[in-house]
């Protein structure tokens, strides 16, 4: 897959162009399995494509670029994305990721609230501090991306605004990518929401308000990066149809 650039990161989904360049120009980090035989950082796909959305919601949030930037957080988040590779491929199983993500980040922490909150969430128990997940349970499934979250030194509103900001971003994602996978993950019985909403029309008329529903929050912050995602659901919108006859 093609790389994508700076220049459209941020004349068309509205990334701050310092962020752009920091990641379209970085190299792949070595033995990671997040960007194994890959030549370029930043793949034209969501699934890499995210990583400047969402360092630069944090950023336009108030977050200082050196701080997001800092190059012993980029390397933790690296770390922590080859963590989520090997889960993915079912190289270790979901206890023994969350265990490796608490033992990776822990040295690093300075929102310990955040950082108890999120182990206690992912251990599938109850938050006490922080509002975390979907009532979709496939809508979470890439929540433990917010360990990157627990070495920024910020106060705790704007974690909270954080959070809330990264959500609406991170489902979207997900439920892009559910519509483009959903006859696969019907034969393969990967997570997917539209199935777990029953796969009928109904359901997915429930994820695309759901999917519309973040878009509104999110053009606050960005709306070049809302109006992608508005274009990219507009494309799938046939498929998730033709699906059902």
């Amino acid at each position: 897959m093609l790389p994508i650039t700076k220049r459209k990161l941020a004349d068309k989904q509205g990334i701050d162009y310092d962020i752009a360049t920091f990641f379209a120009d970085r190299i792949p980090p070595a033995n990671n399995h997040f960007w194994k035989g890959k030549y370029v950082y930043l793949s034209n796909s969501l699934g890499y494509t995210i990583i400047p959305f969402l360092f630069d919601l944090q950023y336009k949030l108030g977050v200082e670029k050196s701080i997001l930037l800092d190059e012993k957080h980029i390397r933790l988040m690296e770390d922590g994305f080859d963590l989520m590779s090997k889960y993915e491929a079912k190289k270790i199983g979901y206890k023994d990721f969350i265990d490796a993500c608490k033992e990776l980040f822990a040295p690093a922490v300075v929102n310990n609230n955040f950082f108890s909150d999120l182990l206690l969430y992912l251990y599938n128990g109850t938050s006490e501090h922080y509002t975390l997940g979907s009532p979709v349970k496939a809508l979470n499934r890439a929540d433990a991306f917010f360990f990157t979250l627990c070495d920024i030194p910020i106060e705790e509103q704007l974690l909270k605004r954080i959070i809330k900001a990264w959500s609406y971003v991170k489902v979207n994602a997900l439920i892009l990518d559910d519509i483009n996978d959903l006859e696969p993950d019907k034969i393969s019985g990967e997570e997917n929401s539209i199935i777990e909403l029953g796969g009928n029309e109904a359901a997915m008329e429930k994820i695309q308000s759901m999917f519309y529903e973040n878009v509104k929050p999110l053009a606050y912050i960005n709306n070049k990066l809302a109006q992608y995602f508005e274009a990219c659901i507009t494309l799938l919108q046939p498929s998730l149809y033709n699906n059902q006859k």
